[in-house]
C-alpha cells in the first residue's frame, strides 16, 4: 500500500489545520481500524481548533475528570452514610439506656408509693 504523506507548512493557521486533519482522514483507507472513529470526531477536532480549546478540554479528559469526581463523591457518600449508621447507632444505644433508667425510675416511684399505702 502506498503511503500518503501530507506536506504541513511551518505557519498553520485553523482552517489549514483543520484541512490537514481531513485529508489525513482521507488518506486512510476506509476499511482501517482508526478512521471511522476519526470521522466521527473530526466536528469536536474542529471546534476545539477554531475555539482554541485547550487539549485538556477534549471529552476524553473531561470523561476521566467526571469518573473522578463520580469516584470522590461515592466515596464521601459512603463515609457520611457510615459516619450516620454509627451515630443511629449511638442514638439508639442511648435511647435505651434512657429508656431503661426510666423504667427503673418508675418501678422504684410505684414501689415507694405502694410502701406509703
Amino acid at each position: 500500500m502506498a503511503c500518503n504523506y501530507i506536506i504541513l507548512s511551518d505557519a498553520m493557521n485553523k482552517q489549514s489545520e483543520i484541512d490537514s486533519l481531513h485529508a489525513y482522514i482521507q488518506s486512510l483507507p476506509t476499511d482501517s481500524y482508526i478512521r471511522p472513529w476519526l470521522v466521527e470526531i473530526a466536528p469536536h477536532v474542529e471546534n476545539i481548533i477554531r475555539g482554541d480549546m485547550p487539549v485538556e478540554l477534549c471529552p476524553r479528559q473531561a470523561y476521566l475528570d467526571a469518573l473522578k469526581i463520580t469516584k470522590d463523591a461515592q466515596e464521601t457518600a459512603n463515609q457520611i452514610v457510615k459516619a450516620a449508621k454509627d451515630d443511629a447507632d449511638s442514638i439508639r444505644f442511648a435511647a435505651h439506656e434512657s429508656a431503661s433508667a426510666i423504667r427503673h425510675n418508675a418501678k422504684e416511684a410505684l414501689r415507694n408509693l405502694a410502701d406509703r399505702l
